[in-house]
């Protein structure tokens, strides 16, 4: 909405510039006495309620200011557009286009506070957005493929929001989408936009157009946008917002490839530069929206977004509302239980409503149905087991209220949410089974292990909580998102890159939302999934998140999950003890302050062992584990999931720590219990991202006990597997190309060897850069490479890096550095340096003595190349 001030509302002669020499003049004395007050001691300019403090930049539209509203006491960024050439029509017309924008409302595009007119120029007040723009964001440092498409694909998405309002913007490029520094993407700039009609094109297709006769608003001097970047037509032909659409695809194009597109096709695909890869979806993509006619591109550029991201992206919204169960889930069980009931009814009479929808006979029919094809019939006991356990739980929420009156109406709002978090994860879980998301009992069991018991609502801590009951309002679109949460964790069929990419677009509804505890609960997951991207520094923020907004609630719930989450980011991809015995210890702190579950008691304690093995104390970190695993035992086969997780740490600890048998066994033990002892057969690619990070442990555990070919055919299986789900340049690939190199070294295949290293190699350093904790295995493979092939110089330069990286994140009497020093080692001696080789096994061979014993052969090749007697 605009403001009423007094000089908006009427175009004399005077201001309107009728005569040519005064207008053209009149724009260069305001901005030069802008600058004398800002700069002198007169004082700041005055543009109705805004105060101008300073200039931002300035184009050819316009000059933009730092301004200050006196009435609202915030910042804004005032820009004054350039003036129309004295044409009074033209500026008036100008003027209504900017107050469209002020109705305007998305989060990837700046808001338009307010316009007005000063002095004979049109100004937009915007939200003022510290940040940088994405070129300036491309430029300060190699951004991954991943992070490129989520950004620009932000951008479309405001794109979009501005041609739904039927404007088009004319000119998109990297400097005018801004990154702000709370991480949102919006588009700025809108000195060229203008309104558009609707037409409707010889295919039947109706898109918003710009005619010609409407030029004179900016194109005073001329050609419309920038040129590097615009579509063909704007140099004279009709423009709508097919245009947008082109500069967008030239803009991304740019961004991922290195250079702008040619304008020349083959068989309808753009060239791509030397060196350069798309995949073909994205290819095909981006070359039609580049199509030289706009009736070749996309009717829209939602259309366009569709065809950039995967195409499983596309029936996600579907599946959300399927089964007709997107009004049921983590409803506001307080707003149910607290109505005025007649004196005769049961207060408490329709408090499981939502679970029995949620839980008909009809969908536990199908659900039933489902499970049998899975091979797991008997899992819908589970699914009864926790709806009666909910059914309870609600119980036992009202009559504490309204018969036995020994808790207040408050207690229902907190326990209501946390029953209404529960209940999203169980229809996500149903929804996946009725909607054939869940590919064989690996995934089940995943499923399963994510639903928590629902009695937990009924802890002290929840009814201490100061968690706002969900808006009345808002109560089905709450339960919709936090389903769509769940499922995020849930099932594969889309890439981690894609998954972040929903879970932020969640986040921002829930901002928008402005219900806290969803907030939340979508940065947590978001945070998570930034985890199995990789990323540490984008999910220690999103945590940091997920943490303000817990502590402020004082949801302990939702701390503890981001506490081991933070714990997990600093021991799976950061490699930082301190920081993640820091974190460990704050969870601990915050568990020792309540009654915690049995799940959360094991949780903690499975964080405490690998932190322990972390930091190098094995023994502890055994013992620990052990504990957290008696505890899930004892809970049966609701807790499976987690049981086959300790399984796996412990099971690695083992074949890592000279035991490879027992540790074989346990993790055939963990195998049992996400896939079913009887060896049901699997599926490539049906796995959960997790599920691939305990079968690449299995693989190397076929290493450590000796069965090599085994390993190589089991892990060239999940790096198939690892590429389907995180992309083809993606850290597990890079994992997995390791692990091989280590299977085909014992095998003495030197060719296979190589081939892996250099595809490790590469790939690893597009994917996380040269100090990443996993380039120590990396570099350590290019070294066993190089020795292959007798490049002498080469392997020692590799192992040598690899020594600097490991003692850079681990303790100087770890067996990680001993190992890399082995390594260093034995390339010196073939170097002819066995002198430096003496210093380092001295101090490797204690420690590998210590792990391993006087008889393994990594300690006799350790002394050997002592006494300069191996060779």
């Amino acid at each position: 909405m605009t403001a009423d001030h007094p000089d908006r509302d009427r175009l004399t002669s005077a201001e309107s510039g009728s005569s040519g020499p005064i207008s053209a003049l009149r724009g260069e004395v305001f901005a030069a006495r802008i600058h004398e007050r800002m700069l002198g001691e007169a004082p700041k300019v005055q543009v109705g309620r805004f105060r101008l403090e300073r200039e931002l930049g300035s184009g050819g539209m316009g000059t933009v200011y730092e301004g200050w509203d006196t009435e609202l006491q915030r910042q804004v960024a005032l820009k004054f557009l350039r003036r129309v050439g004295g044409d009074e029509a033209a500026e008036l017309r100008l003027f209504r286009e900017a107050q469209g924008l002020a109705q305007l409302s998305h989060p990837n595009v700046v808001p338009v506070y307010d316009v007005g007119r000063h002095e004979g120029r049109v100004w937009v007040a915007m939200e003022y957005v510290p940040g940088q723009t994405l070129r300036a964001w491309a430029k300060a440092q190699p951004r991954t493929r991943t992070e490129i498409l989520t950004r620009w694909v932000e951008a479309g998405r405001g794109l979009a929001a501005v041609h739904d309002a039927g404007l088009v913007h004319r000119d998109i490029k990297p400097d005018n989408v801004l990154l702000g520094d709370d991480g949102r993407v919006r588009l700025v700039d809108f000195g060229l936009v203008t309104a558009a009609n609707e037409v409707t094109t010889d295919g039947g297709q109706t898109v918003s157009r710009v005619e010609r006769e409407w030029a004179p608003i900016t194109e005073h001097d001329g050609f419309l946008g920038t040129p590097a970047y615009a579509a063909p037509e704007q140099r004279g032909g009709e423009v709508d917002a097919r245009a947008d659409q082109y500069a967008l695809c030239v803009c991304l194009w740019e961004a991922l490839c290195g250079s702008r597109p040619r304008q020349t096709f083959d068989e309808g695909l753009v060239p791509l530069p030397e060196g350069a890869r798309l995949s073909g979806r994205l290819h095909r993509a981006l070359s039609r929206g580049l199509s030289l006619e706009p009736h070749d591109r996309f009717a829209s550029v939602g259309e366009l977004l569709d065809e950039v991201m995967p195409r499983s992206r596309r029936r996600w919204p579907e599946s959300l509302v399927a089964l007709g169960l997107a009004a049921l889930g983590g409803m506001a069980l307080s707003s149910r239980f607290t109505e005025s009931p007649a004196a005769e009814v049961d207060p408490c009479v329709a408090v499981a409503a939502p679970l029995d929808e949620a839980w008909s006979s009809g969908t536990r029919e199908v659900v039933a149905e489902a499970l049998g094809a899975l091979g797991s019939p008997a899992t819908v006991q589970v699914l009864d087991a926790w709806a009666a356990g909910w059914r309870d739980a609600a119980q036992t929420s009202c009559e504490d209220v309204h018969v036995r009156q020994s808790l207040s109406a408050q207690s229902l709002d907190r326990r209501g949410v946390c029953l209404g978090r529960r209940l999203a994860g169980f229809e996500a879980v149903t929804q996946s089974l009725l909607g054939g998301d869940l590919e064989g009992r690996g995934q089940l069991v995943a499923a399963l292990g994510r639903l928590e018991d629902p009695a937990s609502c009924l802890a002290a801590d929840v009814i201490d909580s100061e968690i706002a009951a969900v808006p009345e309002a808002s109560v089905e679109v709450v339960a919709e998102l936090r389903r769509a949460l769940v499922r995020l964790e849930l099932t594969r069929g889309r890439s981690v890159a894609e998954r972040i990419a929903t879970a932020e677009h969640i986040l921002q509804r829930s901002h928008t939302l402005g219900w806290r505890p969803l907030v939340g609960e979508a940065a947590l997951v978001l945070g998570r999934l930034h985890i199995v991207a990789g990323d540490g520094t984008r999910a220690r923020a999103r945590l940091g998140e997920a943490l303000d907004i817990s502590e402020a609630a004082r949801d302990v719930q939702l701390q503890a999950y981001a506490w081991s989450a933070l714990n997990q980011v600093e021991r799976l991809v950061e490699l930082d003890i301190d920081r993640a015995q820091w974190a460990q210890q704050r969870h601990a702190a915050l568990l020792g302050e309540v009654e915690p579950s049995v799940r959360q008691r094991a949780r903690l304690l499975s964080d405490r062992g690998q932190t322990l093995e972390l930091a190098g104390d094995v023994e502890a970190a055994e013992a620990s584990l052990r504990e957290a695993l008696a505890l899930l035992e004892a809970e049966g086969a609701a807790t499976a999931w987690d049981q086959a997780s300790v399984l796996h740490r412990l099971g690695n600890i083992l074949a890592h720590g000279g035991r490879p048998e027992q540790g074989r066994a346990l993790l055939e033990r963990a195998r049992d219990l996400e896939l079913g002892p009887s060896g049901v057969a699997t599926k490539p690619g049906q796995f959960s991202p997790q599920t691939l990070d305990r079968r690449f442990d299995e693989g190397l555990a076929m290493i450590g006990s000796g069965d090599y070919d085994d390993a190589v055919q089991h892990l060239g299986q999940v790096l198939r597997d690892a590429q389907l789900e995180y992309g083809p340049r993606s850290e597990m690939v890079a994992r997995a190309h390791v692990a091989l190199v280590a299977a085909y070294d014992y095998l003495d295949r030197a060719d296979d060897v190589a081939r892996h290293a250099e595809l490790a190699d590469q790939i690893s350093l597009e994917a996380v850069g040269p100090t990443h904790p996993i380039r120590t295995d990396v570099l350590s493979a290019v070294g066993v490479a190089a020795t292959y092939q007798e490049r002498t110089a080469d392997a020692v330069h590799a192992f040598e890096r690899a020594l600097v990286i490991v003692q850079r994140l681990k303790p100087a009497d770890s067996l990680e550095v001993a190992l890399a020093e082995h390594n260093l080692a034995s390339a010196a001696i073939d170097a002819g340096e066995q002198a430096r080789a003496n210093v380092l096994l001295d101090h490797a061979i204690p420690i590998l003595t210590k792990t391993f014993g006087d008889e393994h052969e990594l300690v006799v090749d350790a002394k050997q190349l002592r006494a300069g007697t191996q060779r």
